[in-house]
């Protein structure tokens, strides 16, 4: 079973590879409104990291601990893990630098952006109750990112991305 220290120390690695990959994807795309949003994403997954931090710093012994579950649920949150490939070191820009163009790039970052939610989401559970305002702001702004990203997927043509409100 994952301590809560070792669930938001995965939490710094997604939050790290996430703004690795989108600094770098913004650097690569071609399309100004994707780079746009790309470059607000990786602020933003700089901030989160400042988030994670700072509950880490804050979790004393007894809020380490993150209960009893089933086995079956320890299995899930395993899989959980082990499936986000950004808890690897460096996954971020590895990824980003095999992006071909502008439509797999938000591909891509449509996939991350769900993998992140979903671990924001089985976090909470695990965090003690004082800490649930911050992880419900990061699980705000991770829909967001999402729900941008889809702005800009729809508005995704053969000819690039047309403009859309960020």
């Amino acid at each position: 079973m994952y301590t809560a220290d070792e669930m938001l120390n995965y939490g710094v690695h997604i939050e790290k590879n996430g703004r690795d990959f989108y600094d770098l994807a913004s650097k690569t795309v071609k399309a100004e409104r994707v780079r746009q949003v790309f470059a607000y994403i990786a602020n933003d997954e700089q901030l989160h990291i400042a988030v994670f931090e700072g509950i880490l710093n804050r979790l004393d012994s007894h809020q380490q601990s993150v209960g009893n579950y089933s086995s079956q649920y320890t299995e899930y949150l395993s899989a959980l893990v082990e499936a986000n490939v950004f808890i690897k070191s460096k996954q971020g820009s590895e990824i980003a630098r095999t992006i071909r163009n502008d439509k797999q790039a938000l591909e891509l970052a449509l996939g991350f952006e769900k993998d992140s939610l979903l671990f924001c989401l089985e976090l909470k559970k695990l965090l003690w109750p004082g800490f649930h305002k911050e992880i419900d702001t990061l699980i705000a702004e991770e829909q967001d990112h999402f729900q941008k990203l889809c702005e800009v997927m729809k508005g995704f043509t053969k000819f690039g991305v047309g403009y859309n409100k960020m």
